[in-house]
């Protein structure tokens, strides 16, 4: 398993900005079908945005059971463990939605990453 410091590539998990770097970790996961651990130590700053930007695009693309395959968080704040819980939540919500609706947040999402 990969381990990934958080706070070596940002102080703040607060917006899509300090979520880039993070977030293309995800992505390097999911092309190498590597189990990836992110590790929040040290971090006390958090926004659910940070979690939807770099978390929730991928539930929502290839779904909560690839995603539970490949990715762990560990070492986050009472704060962040819930805000990311609820990231987590929302994803899978908006997974389940009829496709007309899929479609706008997919949309929604594809506008953040240009």
């Amino acid at each position: 398993m990969k381990t990934i410091i958080v706070i070596n590539y940002t102080k703040l998990c607060l917006s899509e900005l300090s979520g880039n770097k993070i977030k293309n970790f995800v992505e390097e996961a999911y092309n190498n079908n590597e189990k990836t651990l992110f590790d929040f130590y040290g971090i006390t700053k958090f926004a659910t945005s940070f979690f939807n930007y770099v978390f929730g695009t991928y539930i929502l693309k290839y779904g909560i059971e690839k995603y539970n395959s490949l990715i762990e968080v560990t070492n986050l704040t009472e704060l962040g463990n819930e805000l990311y819980s609820k990231s987590v939540e929302n994803a899978i919500k908006q997974s389940k939605m009829n496709s007309d609706e899929k479609v706008r947040v997919e949309n929604f999402f594809k506008d953040l990453e240009e």
